[in-house]
């Protein structure tokens, strides 16, 4: 989780970035229902509405992690890589996976310590965040 840990902070700072320039946005819940929690996640078509506390190992921290920092790869090559170019959608959309991964980040670190975890796609979330630089 150490590796992570870093990475994370990077990708923070880049969906700072993002979100630097949007006034500020609405907070809203959803209500979840009692589905079962892989299911939910798994189904989960928007990353930012992974249900954290439903995550039990640290490869479905990984896994919700890859899918945040899926999600701001796609926005940030919509634009090309220029903050600019953002609409008001991007900006609150980069706020909400921002949010999303500083609770992942933080749920992770609480649950399973600093220690990287031996996930298959450990390395591919390492990549992924360095392309967030």
């Amino acid at each position: 989780m150490k590796k992570i840990s870093t990475y994370l902070a990077s990708a923070l700072l880049m969906m700072v970035v993002f979100t630097s320039c949007s006034s500020s946005s609405d907070d809203k819940s959803e209500e979840k229902n009692g589905k079962d929690a892989k299911q939910e996640n798994s189904n989960a078509s928007d990353p930012a509405e992974i249900d954290v506390a439903q995550l039990q190992e640290p490869c479905d921290y990984v896994d919700a992690m890859e899918a945040v920092v899926d999600e701001v790869l796609a926005i940030q090559k919509s634009v090309n890589g220029d903050p600019s170019k953002l609409t008001e959608d991007d900006l609150k959309r980069g706020q909400a996976l921002s949010e999303k991964m500083e609770e992942l980040g933080r749920a992770a670190y609480e649950k399973f310590g600093d220690e990287e975890p031996d996930c298959p796609n450990n390395l591919a979330l390492q990549n992924k965040m360095m392309e967030l630089r």
